[in-house]
């Protein structure tokens, strides 16, 4: 990948490529295209030198160990701070990917420290969804370097390259698996500060699963601790396209930062474009100002509504209008995926052949969607019906329970847990959109669980909404 310079309204970017960061000039993002590479605004471009770094040359270095135990290979790939081979460790047998600093900043003491602080970091994390990083250091001759899994994939960038968009459900399926990695680090106090489809590898799973894809996050160079501390040099950072409206200001970036760029890339999954095209300052401008336009407006397929609803709500330019973490984030999309039928299971009576749309009351929504406990009530607090494991929730131990009818809400667990549950309805009906509600729960034994309701606007009527419960332990 190489630098192209060009003079960009007085403002110095240093462009940041999939693997690592690195110099030269950032171009206006064309309109068809998304950036390829990380926009850093720097106060110089001047980096000082280390008197005793390694200086090392960019040269044929096939079949030289490395750390003294990885063996090159081949070149597999490029970018704006480093190269990548395919390395066999000396020991082991194994091959691995590993990627060392262009010779051209070995002895830039701030680069090389990003970068050793890149590895170390992403070293200590271990989620399937995270490319591992098993060692990393500096040779005397080669530089600094890091090793991680090989891996058999492409970025996800590369679908649109693509005409055809791919599936809604496949789009869900992929960012429901970056979800699930923030989640996990930002469980450790980290926030990754550049999502977007560059840093996400697409790679095919050996196994049969639910899905035959299965996504891995990467590059966590510009990843801060939750401190509100900035990393050294930077002022802002991040690729314009995906960042959020505070990190566009100046704001330290939050775990609710993720959410947004997030949401960017689900946009783009789901309609084929970004929400916001141009040169790069007009595109940052308008995350802070500028609505997003509505996904079923520039999409020539149909989106459901609580699909854009849900996209909308991770947009919000407040960060208390998103998402309340990444828990709720999940939550809200894997609940959606379960009402749409792409959950993990099978849709209950459903025959082969036989449309997965095709309902004529709110009753039968209920029962055919069966997942997670679900329920219809009325505006008043009445269920007009319930499934199975809704009366199980409602009297656990009593062979799934009366009906929920005969309980009513006012003397169900529900009106404890979620007090305010009946004016939530309310105003779920009114707004029409969905509305997530969260509360914690600890058993006898100490353990924690998360009980979320979900209240979803029906259709046709506007006296009942769709009730669906999921309980997350703190064990997940």
């Amino acid at each position: 990948m190489g630098d192209e310079s060009r003079e960009s309204g007085g403002a110095t970017l240093v462009g940041v490529g999939n693997t690592g960061s690195g110099a030269g000039i950032a171009t206006p993002i064309p309109e068809t295209q998304t950036s390829s590479r990380t926009e850093v605004m720097e106060s110089t471009l001047v980096p000082p030198t280390e008197p005793n770094a390694p200086v090392v040359e960019d040269t044929d270095v096939k079949g030289n160990a490395i750390g003294g135990r990885y063996f090159i290979e081949e070149e597999i790939g490029e970018g704006g701070m480093a190269r990548v081979f395919s390395a066999r460790h000396s020991n082991l047998g194994r091959v691995f990917a590993l990627k060392q600093i262009h010779a051209d900043l070995s002895t830039d003491a701030r680069l090389r420290k990003q970068f050793l602080r890149e590895a170390r970091l992403a070293s200590s994390l271990s989620h399937p969804n995270i490319v591992s990083v098993v060692d990393f250091g500096e040779d005397p001759e080669m530089g600094a370097y890091m090793v991680m899994e090989l891996l058999d994939g492409a970025p996800l960038s590369d679908r649109f390259k693509r005409k055809k968009l791919m599936s809604i459900r496949m789009a869900c399926d992929f960012v429901s698996q970056i979800a699930d990695a923030l989640h996990y680090i930002h469980s450790k106090g980290i926030v990754h500060c550049d999502i977007k489809p560059e840093n996400i590898l697409l790679c095919k799973m050996p196994t049969k699963q639910r899905s035959k894809w299965s996504i891995k996050l990467l590059d966590f160079g510009l990843a801060h601790a939750q401190t509100g501390s900035q990393s050294v040099g930077h002022s802002i950072s991040g690729t314009p396209p995906y960042m959020a409206p505070e990190t566009v200001r100046g704001q330290p970036p939050t775990p609710s930062s993720d959410i947004y760029s997030l949401g960017i890339v689900l946009y783009q999954l789901v309609t084929g474009r970004l929400p916001f095209r141009g040169h790069f300052t007009e595109v940052m401008r308008a995350h802070v100002q500028e609505p997003p336009p509505l996904p079923s407006e520039i999409c020539d397929r149909e989106i459901d509504e609580r699909l854009e609803n849900l996209i909308l709500k991770s947009l919000a330019k407040d960060p208390n209008d998103r998402h309340s973490d990444m828990g709720a984030f999940i939550f809200e999309l894997q609940t959606l995926m379960d009402m749409l039928g792409y959950g993990h299971r099978r849709r209950a009576g459903i025959a082969k052949g036989e449309s997965a749309n095709k309902v004529s009351s709110p009753a039968e929504i209920a029962f055919d969607v069966a997942p997670h406990a679900m329920a219809v009530m009325r505006l008043s607090g009445d269920f007009d019906a319930a499934n199975q494991r809704f009366r199980e929730f409602l009297s656990p131990g009593l062979g799934g329970g009366p009906p929920p009818d005969e309980i009513g809400f006012e003397k169900s667990i529900l009106s404890v847990m979620f007090p305010s549950l009946l004016a939530d309805i309310k105003q779920c009906v009114h707004r029409g959109m969905c509305q997530v509600l969260k509360s914690t729960v600890r058993d006898s034994a100490g353990s924690v669980d998360e009980v979320g309701v979900t209240l979803s606007p029906m259709p046709g009527t506007t006296d009942n909404v769709l009730v669906t419960l999921a309980i997350h332990s703190d064990d997940r």
